[in-house]
């Protein structure tokens, strides 16, 4: 089981730490990372959970174990999920969103990947593909890409016309 740090609103940790499945309360949130990976054709990498995961389409995301940074964890996220070791300089921080004892970090990379070099987690991710904006819209309004991540990418397409 993994041992996860508690943080305060600030995003201080607080020294003391959780295992997988609590949910924070009262002054204690957990950190949450998400990114988005996109091509040099503006399509972005997208995978589709595992049955025990909901099936539903969405990014890379998960949270950061005990010690590590919101960067850390976010990458050991991809390598774990994806299979791939992006250097983190590649990472562009877009923002940080705080909401009901949770705290998320959304990273944005621009990055070329072929797919059928991927090493997928199986426990998490069952497919992966690369999608246009219009294909992910159409996910979304039927109900098939999870609503945080969905949310998270309409941040991101304002993010890319700065």
């Amino acid at each position: 089981m993994e041992i996860r740090d508690y943080y305060d609103k600030n995003k201080n940790r607080t020294g003391k730490t959780y295992t997988a499945n609590v949910v924070p309360t009262g002054e204690n949130y957990m950190l949450i990372v998400v990114c988005f990976i996109q091509n040099s054709k503006g399509e972005f990498l997208i995978q589709k959970a595992s049955k025990q995961k909901g099936e539903k389409w969405g990014t890379t995301g998960g949270h950061p174990i005990s010690k590590e940074t919101s960067i850390q964890g976010m990458k050991r996220e991809i390598w774990e999920e994806l299979g791939i070791d992006i250097p983190e300089e590649k990472f562009i921080y877009v923002n940080t969103f705080i909401k009901n004892n949770k705290i998320l970090d959304l990273y944005y990379i621009k990055e070329e990947i072929n797919i059928n070099e991927l090493n997928l987690q199986v426990e998490e991710v069952q497919e992966v593909k690369w999608a246009t904006k219009e294909e992910i819209s159409m996910l979304i309004n039927k109900n098939q890409f999870e609503k945080t991540h969905a949310k998270l990418f309409n941040d991101m397409q304002y993010f890319e016309k700065k």
